[in-house]
Order: structure tokens, then C-alpha cells, then sequence
């Protein structure tokens, strides 16, 4: 990883040479300069480690790639829930996510969509994904809110997980952009892929897997994995997960066209272009697939790339770090200069990108689960998972083993319990929820997804990879 002061190119002095560049322009008469606008991309269940960018030698990403070229790639930025309605709750929000997982609607005070639509810009998002839908609560502050997958046909056939037309959601964003063109905007976009089930279209699907011949890319096979149920051997595995950077390469490219069209309308360098996930992915590194059951890097792990608008100075390519994607609300409304109504848990990332080294910065991140949690936390190289199902701890060095294999908890008791305070001392504060009650068709449904907590069989440790 890069060393963070090194990569600081002056991005103070910069910034401030700009803006009084900027004033020293409406002073003499010019022209003022056109408000930022804020595209905000989010990949549901793209682990980092799966981006050329983040180091893997596959060419899953080649245009995630040469944008996080000319932005900012913030090298270990955590999503606060390995599951999509919390975590996109709380980044939206600023706020940590609520107590329970996917069967509560959030009761969201003053999203960012409200207030940046207060602040005077045209709000719209595009979703893909059936927990971030009205049904939830999400599209508060949107003047436009699109659902492709709303969420009642989810519950109707959960297992029927669609592949969503991507081409078609970007062509609609297009087309919006377009329409508001001479106006600042706000765009949330919320794509499924590289989400299960991982079968891209042509000429994506085979790119890194030709010859497998072997377990079928199904919803209900992952899952049935995942909870022990079918053993998956080594090969299986690598298949899946070979079909998964197939879906990620599928949406890069999707993504791709999206940004050529802010280049060639000249639209670009005045919008603050954000590219995150809501959460990671899991092959069984840790005994899971899929998402929401753990706190380990391969769920909450997530990347974050941030093109700033030219405007705002020289900042540094690359930010080691610890960051939380609470952190993205306040640094877009730094950008903008648009006061936060209230303390949020994040920061803004233009401060801390200025300040420089930040050693005592901690992400924290909850499963959420309805009996018992896991939770974990991370300062610099340490991190805690606490198990309060099973009163279990467990302490990693994430730089002498970033895959989490060795746990030192036991040699490691001080630390323990430094960070166990600092997780708790954070849940004093989370988004308020409203309980949903479900019947017991939808609940069965829900639970065979994974989105509502279920026993697991046990798993043989050699169907791990």
C-alpha cells in the first residue's frame, strides 16, 4: 500500500489557490463558475479485493480502473453492515445502521438526498436492488426515485432474483443526466451486479471460466452452500467465484459508458463522481457465501473512488487510511459547502485527505443479526470481531495477515479490550427502525435468502477452498 504523506501532492495550498482564483474571477466580472454536481455509483456486493485497482491481476475492471486514475482510491474503506437495507441506511443517512437486518424500515432523519434537494439540486435515483426501494423508506429527498426490482416482487419470488437490464438503468440515467444538463444534480445509482446470481451476458460470461462443467450458477444452490447444505468442492468454488469478476467486468463496463458520457458533454470535471459498494462478497474464506453473516474483509471491505472536480485542488491518487462509508455524506457536503444540519458519525474525507496522517481513525461495521451480532472494528492494522451469539472475540493483524487466519485474541488481551470499548461506545447512536411484520410465507422466504437469520448445518472443513 502507499504511504499516505507521499501521496499528499499539496492538496491544501492547491484547493485554496483555487478558490481564491474562483473569487478573484467574479471580482473582475467573469463568469461564474457552474455548481457541482454528485453522481454516486454503487456496486451491490463488490468486494475491493476484485478491482485491477485493489490488485487483482484479472482485467475485471479495466474502467473502474482508468477512473480511479484521475480520482482518489481510498485503499480500505468499510461498509458498516455486510447487508444492503442497513448499509445503504446508514451511508445515506451518516448515521450507523439500525439494530435489526432486512425486516425493519429505517427511519432516516435528513438523508442526504434531503439535503442537497434543500440545497438547491435536482435529486433522482435509479435502483436495482429490492431493499433499496420506497418500501424502505430510501427514496426520501428524491424528487425521482426508479425502482427495477421493486421490493413486494422480491417477496413474491425471492429465489427468482432477475438480471436486471444494467444497459437499459444506464441508458435511463443517460437520458435524466441529459435532460437536467444546465442544472446541479444528484444521482444515486444503485447497480445489482456483480450480485448473485452471477451469470453475465455475452461477451462477458465464459471470460475467465471456459471449461468448468459442474454446479449449476443457481440462487438457491449458493444459498444451500452457504448454509451447509451442499458440499462445494475447491473447483465449485473457483467457479463461482471466476462467474462473480465475470458479473463485476459486466458492470464496469456499464459504469464505463456512463462516465464517457459525462466526458463528451463537458460534464465531468464539474461533478463529484463517487463509485462504492454497499458491502463484499464471500466464497467461504471464513465458512460463508454470499454476504450479510459476517464482519470479515471479504464482506465489509468494500471499494470507494472519488473523482473530485479539478476546482477543489490537487489531491493525493491513492489514501491508505481507514475510512467509513459514513464518511462519503460529509465530504460531499464539504465539497458543495453546504453546512451538515447535525453531527453525523462520519468526517469529511477533503478534511482528513488535508490533515494528513489520521492514526486514530476506526471503522466499525454490524451484522445486524436478529439472534445475537457479530461486529468488528479496525485501527489501523488491528481489528476486533466480537461473536455475541457465540461470546466469542477474535484479534487480527491485518497487515501480517490481511485474509484473517490467525486469530491472536488470546495473546492479544489488552488490545481486546481497547477495541472492544471502542466498538461499544459506537452503538449508542444508530438509526431508528420501524418493525416490519411478516407473514410467515414471507418470513420462510426471506429466511431461505439469508436475510432473515436461520440455523446453519454444519460444514466439513475440507469443503472449504
Amino acid at each position: 500500500m502507499s504511504g499516505t504523506l507521499g501521496r499528499l501532492r499539496g492538496r491544501g495550498p492547491a484547493r485554496a489557490a483555487a478558490l481564491w482564483a474562483a473569487v478573484a474571477l467574479l471580482a473582475c466580472g467573469g463568469p461564474r463558475p457552474q455548481p457541482l454536481s454528485v453522481l454516486w455509483v454503487a456496486l451491490d456486493a463488490a468486494s475491493a479485493r476484485y478491482l485491477g485497482v485493489y490488485g487483482n491481476p484479472l482485467p475485471t475492471t479495466p474502467h473502474l480502473d482508468a477512473l480511479a486514475e484521475q480520482a482518489t482510491l481510498f485503499e480500505r474503506a468499510y461498509a458498516q453492515s455486510p447487508a444492503t437495507l442497513p448499509s445503504a441506511a446508514s451511508y445515506l443517512s451518516g448515521y450507523y445502521p439500525p439494530p435489526l437486518r432486512q425486516r425493519a424500515r429505517p427511519k432516516l432523519r435528513r438523508p442526504l438526498a434531503e439535503i442537497l434537494r434543500e440545497a438547491g439540486l435536482r435529486t433522482a435515483a435509479f435502483s436495482e436492488n429490492p431493499f433499496v426501494t420506497r418500501h424502505f423508506g430510501l427514496d426520501t429527498g428524491f424528487e425521482t426515485f426508479h425502482e427495477y426490482f421493486p421490493h413486494r416482487a422480491f417477496e413474491a419470488q425471492p429465489f427468482d432474483f432477475p438480471r436486471r437490464d444494467t444497459e437499459r438503468t444506464i441508458e435511463d440515467v443517460i437520458e435524466w443526466l441529459g435532460e437536467h444538463a444546465g442544472e446541479p444534480t444528484f444521482v444515486y445509482l444503485h447497480l445489482l451486479p456483480p450480485h448473485a446470481p452471477y451469470a453475465a451476458p455475452p461477451p462477458f460470461r465464459g471470460r475467465f471460466d471456459h471449461d468448468y462443467r459442474g454446479l449449476m450458477n443457481d440462487l438457491q444452490a449458493l444459498v444451500a452452500i452457504d448454509r451447509g447444505l451442499i458440499r462445494a468442492s475447491p473447483a465449485d468454488v473457483e467457479h463461482l467465484r471466476a462467474q462473480y469478476q465475470e458479473n463485476l467486468a459486466y458492470v464496469d463496463a456499464q459504469v464505463g459508458r456512463l462516465v464517457d458520457f459525462l466526458e463528451e458533454r463537458g460534464l465531468l470535471d464539474r461533478t463529484l463522481l463517487i463509485l462504492s459498494a454497499d458491502h463484499g462478497e464471500a466464497f467461504l474464506e471464513h465458512g460463508r457465501m454470499l454476504h450479510n453473516s459476517t464482519v470479515y474483509e471479504e464482506m465489509i471491505h468494500v471499494p470507494l473512488i472519488i473523482r473530485f472536480p479539478s476546482r477543489l485542488g490537487a489531491l493525493p491518487e491513492r489514501w491508505s487510511g481507514v475510512v467509513e462509508l459514513t464518511d462519503v455524506l460529509p465530504t460531499i457536503c464539504d465539497a458543495l459547502g453546504i453546512p451538515l444540519p447535525r453531527p453525523r458519525h462520519g468526517r469529511s474525507l477533503l478534511s482528513v485527505l488535508a490533515a494528513g496522517e489520521d492514526p486514530g481513525a476506526l471503522a466499525r461495521s454490524w451484522t445486524s443479526m436478529e439472534r445475537g451480532a457479530r461486529a468488528a472494528v479496525i485501527q489501523r492494522d488491528r481489528k476486533l470481531v466480537v461473536d455475541a451469539d457465540a461470546n466469542r472475540v477474535e484479534y487480527y493483524d491485518l497487515k501480517e495477515d490481511p485474509l484473517e487466519t490467525r486469530d491472536l485474541a488470546a495473546e492479544s488481551a489488552p488490545a481486546v479490550e481497547e477495541l472492544r470499548a471502542m466498538l461499544e461506545a459506537a452503538e449508542l447512536e444508530a438509526i431508528e427502525v420501524e418493525p416490519l411484520e411478516l407473514d410467515a410465507p414471507t418470513r420462510a422466504r426471506l429466511e431461505a435468502l439469508g436475510y432473515v437469520d436461520a440455523p446453519r448445518s454444519r460444514v466439513d472443513a475440507e469443503t472449504r477452498p
